[in-house]
């Protein structure tokens, strides 16, 4: 009888070629009983079968099965969070390589490069370099000094600004008459004395 050895009937089930399990016999008063491993399920005749655990989709990126077992992975990007199911977005930003970014943006799974307000980014998606403001010609109404990320809006003499890149003339005239003793003549960017009939203008030409 299967279970049972010798003149003593004694029963020793698992003794003998594990029971005729697979994987784990466990004896139980006068019989066995076979079981499996974590990971695997029971199958007919004491035999174990893998259990796929990725069919109940456990993973929230991607689920690789083992032989009783399986393990989770996570895009470019991300890294597996302390549930080991789970994805968290890794922070380039945070990282030493990314020293040459002029302004680092962290987005889901990536990261990109911008600049500060005056620069422009170059080919390599990391350098920036100065815009040069001055190149388009709309940026002042007269004279444009490009400086790194910026630039400054200067007036032709006789001009005064009358906003950061306009600029308006002067009426040097409507201050004490421009200084003429007699009429003073105002014009773009400057103005001059006349004197009335019969005169003529000497010394300062005023």
């Amino acid at each position: 009888m299967l279970g049972w050895i010798g003149d003593a009937c004694e029963f020793r089930d698992c003794e003998f070629d594990n029971g005729g399990c697979e994987q784990q016999c466990v004896p139980q008063q006068k019989t066995a009983w076979c079981s499996c491993f974590d990971g695997y399920r029971s199958v007919d005749a004491g035999r174990c079968e893998d259990n796929d655990e990725c069919a109940s989709e456990p993973c929230e990126w991607r689920c690789t099965n083992q032989p009783g077992s399986y393990s989770c992975s996570c895009p470019a990007g991300y890294s597996l969070d302390s549930d080991r199911s789970s994805c968290l977005d890794e922070n380039e930003c945070e990282t030493d390589e990314l020293e040459r970014c002029h302004l680092c943006v962290n987005i889901p799974g990536n990261y990109t490069c911008t600049c500060h307000h005056g620069y422009q980014l170059l080919n390599d998606m990391k350098t920036c370099e100065d815009l040069d403001e001055c190149v388009d010609s709309d940026s002042c109404q007269h004279t444009c000094i490009n400086s790194p990320g910026s630039f400054q809006c200067h007036c032709f003499d006789g001009y005064a600004k009358v906003s950061p890149s306009s600029c308006a003339d002067i009426d040097e005239c409507a201050s004490d008459n421009g200084g003429c003793q007699h009429s003073c003549i105002n014009y773009g960017g400057g103005y001059s004395c006349q004197c009335h009939h019969g005169y003529s203008l000497v010394g300062s030409k005023r």
